[in-house]
């Protein structure tokens, strides 16, 4: 059944889909061309980048909400929650789906930009000259610099945060329809607990995170001889974020679907 929700998940947002993708081309495009113009038009692939970081980062985090707002609130979702499904199979397959959709877009674009680098680095750098950068940054912030583990798990990190928000948001758009469906301010109370469980969620997490140092010991610095020394320790601040969002990410699945199985009113 799940494999038939995410069937019917794709075929739903094909449309902003191909938006998305026909958008992004556009952007690389013009990025491109910058790169290879030189001089001025450094400019417009500065600013190209930026709209394709923000405008990726915006998609994966609305598309999936934008879309389970609209089955629930709109005509066309009747035969979804007709279907004989629960609603825990039904937040589940739009959950799994966005978290797809989340993962290769942010692998497109990890890879669309470490290919820009790449063209960046071949037009305007020689090999020795990044080679002589790079040695001084290793040398002087070899203390600073992250091992690969920790990127790792920095980047897993982050992935579950921008899924706790839009399971957040799906938690939110759930009492649109069930606690609040018969308050004609329904949308404007869900908005407010989406903000007012967001400031929850950080405020936990700062003071269960507090105890163990946070930011007391994640990055030290000491001079010693004229020469600054440090140690950068974050890894076990990343894996207790990924604890506490994979717990926060459960806990709005379980109960989005438990409201919708029980309370959601066609």
């Amino acid at each position: 059944m799940i494999a038939k929700l995410l069937k019917y998940e794709l075929l739903r947002r094909k449309g902003p889909l191909t938006a998305f993708a026909v958008i992004f081309i556009v952007l690389e495009g013009l990025l491109l061309f910058g790169l290879f113009k030189g001089d001025a038009w450094i400019g417009l692939s500065i600013f190209m980048t930026i709209l394709l970081i923000g405008g990726t980062y915006v998609f994966v985090l609305l598309d999936p909400i934008i879309s389970f707002y609209s089955d629930i609130k709109n005509k066309h979702g009747y035969m979804l929650f007709l279907t004989p499904v629960n609603g825990y199979q039904i937040v589940g397959s739009k959950a799994l789906f966005g978290f797809i959709q989340m993962f290769v877009a942010g692998a497109i674009l990890f890879l669309t930009f470490v290919l820009n680098s790449k063209l960046t680095t071949h037009l305007y750098f020689t090999g020795t000259e990044i080679e002589s950068l790079w040695n001084r940054i290793s040398h002087d912030f070899k203390d600073f610099l992250p091992t690969l583990g920790q990127i790792i798990q920095f980047l897993v990190m982050v992935l579950l945060q921008w899924f706790n928000v839009i399971m957040m948001g799906i938690f939110a758009i759930t009492l649109n329809k069930t606690i609040f469906s018969d308050n004609r301010h329904s949308f404007l109370l869900s908005l407010l607990m989406y903000v007012f469980l967001y400031v929850i969620i950080q405020t936990v997490t700062v003071a269960i995170l507090a105890p163990f140092g946070l930011f007391g010991d994640m990055l030290r610095v000491q001079t010693s001889n004229g020469s600054i020394q440090g140690s950068l320790n974050v890894g076990k601040y990343t894996t207790l974020g990924m604890i506490l969002n994979a717990f926060y990410i459960l806990l709005f699945y379980f109960l989005s679907g438990r409201f919708l199985h029980k309370r959601v009113d066609l």
